[in-house]
C-alpha cells in the first residue's frame, strides 16, 4: 500500500507533522486531517522542540523561598563578597603594638602633642627621651597600618570598588606599599639634606612627621572599631577617620615645610620643590589609582 508522505509545518514550534500521524478524514466527523493528538505529544513530550518565535517562560522554582527577590533569564552573580572578620584581630594587634610602644617609650603625651606646633618643645621631647627616627618607626608603621584599612573600606564602600584579590592580601600589600613609600621618602629627603649641606632642618623635619604618624597611631585604631563593626555609626565614623588622616597630611606638610623655610640657610626654594615631589605627587598618583 502507498502511503501518502505529505507533511504539515505547524505555525509555532519549528517542527513538521508526518502526515501519517494525522487522523484521517471520516466524512462523517471531520472534513480535514486533524493535528490536536500531534499537538498534544509534542507539546508534552520532553523532546518538543523549543518555539521558533516566542519568548521561553520561566516558572517559579518550587525550592523558591522568601530570600529570592526575582526570576528571570538572566543568571545572576553570586555574592562573594568577603566580611571584615579578620580586620578586628588587626586592630586588636595595633592597639597591643600601640600600648607596647608607650610603656618602651615613655613618652609625655601632652609634650608630644605640644610638639606637633612647637620647635622648642619637640627639640625638649627628642633630648630628653633621645629620640631617633628609628624608634618612631613602629608607631608610623601602625598609624600606615590604619591609613590602609580605612582606604579599603573607602574604597569597597563608598567607590565601589570590586577587589579581584582578597581584601586580607590588599590590605597587607597597601601596607607595605606605604611603609616603603615612606622609608624611601625619608631616604630621599636625607640626601637632600646632605647636598645642600641643610642637615638640621631636613632631621627636624622628619622627625616632625614621625611624631604626626605617633599621634595618628593613637587615634585612629580604637575609631576603626566603629568604621568595620559599629553598623549604625560605621558611615559617621569613616568620615572621621578619613577627616583625621586629611588634617593630618595637611598640618604635617605645613608644619613641615615651616621648618624646613624656617631653619635652612641655603636653597630653600629648591627645597621646596623637592618636598613638594616627594610629598604631593605621590599622594595624586595614589589617589588617582584608587579612582580609577
Amino acid at each position: 500500500m502507498n502511503q501518502d508522505t505529505n507533511i504539515v509545518y505547524h505555525p509555532v514550534y519549528d517542527t513538521v507533522i508526518p502526515q501519517l500521524l494525522l487522523r484521517p478524514v471520516d466524512s462523517t466527523t471531520l472534513s480535514t486531517p486533524d493535528s490536536n493528538d500531534y499537538l498534544l505529544l509534542c507539546n508534552d513530550s520532553i523532546f518538543a522542540p523549543y518555539a521558533a518565535d516566542s519568548v521561553t517562560l520561566f516558572r517559579p522554582s518550587m525550592f523558591a523561598n522568601s530570600h529570592t527577590s526575582h526570576f528571570g533569564n538572566e543568571p545572576q552573580l553570586r555574592d562573594v563578597s568577603q566580611g571584615f572578620d579578620w580586620m578586628f584581630f588587626v586592630i586588636i594587634a595595633m592597639l597591643a603594638l600601640v600600648s607596647i610602644n608607650l610603656n618602651r617609650l615613655r613618652f609625655n603625651l601632652k609634650d608630644i602633642f605640644a610638639s606637633l606646633f612647637n620647635q622648642h618643645t619637640q627639640g625638649r621631647v627628642e633630648r630628653e627621651n633621645n629620640v631617633k627616627t628609628s624608634s618612631l618607626l613602629s608607631m608610623t608603621f601602625i598609624y600606615l597600618a590604619s591609613v590602609a584599612a580605612v582606604a579599603t573600606r573607602f574604597a569597597t564602600s563608598q567607590l565601589d570598588v570590586i577587589l579581584t584579590i582578597p581584601e586580607p592580601l590588599f590590605f597587607a600589600i597597601l601596607t607595605g606599599i606605604l611603609f616603603l613609600y615612606v622609608i624611601l621618602r625619608g631616604g630621599l629627603i636625607r640626601l637632600i639634606g646632605s647636598i645642600f649641606n641643610d642637615n638640621y632642618p631636613v632631621q627636624a623635619y622628619l622627625t616632625s612627621n614621625h611624631f604626626f604618624f605617633f599621634v595618628g597611631a593613637l587615634i585612629l585604631p580604637p575609631l576603626l572599631l566603629f568604621v568595620f563593626f559599629a553598623e549604625p555609626i560605621e558611615q559617621t565614623a569613616l568620615a572621621i577617620a578619613t577627616a583625621v588622616i586629611v588634617i593630618i597630611l595637611i598640618v604635617r606638610l605645613a608644619r613641615g615645610l615651616q621648618l624646613i623655610l624656617t631653619n635652612s640657610k641655603t636653597s630653600k626654594l629648591y627645597l621646596f620643590y623637592y618636598l613638594c615631589i616627594l610629598e604631593i605627587v605621590p599622594i595624586l598618583v595614589m589617589g588617582k589609582i584608587l579612582t580609577y
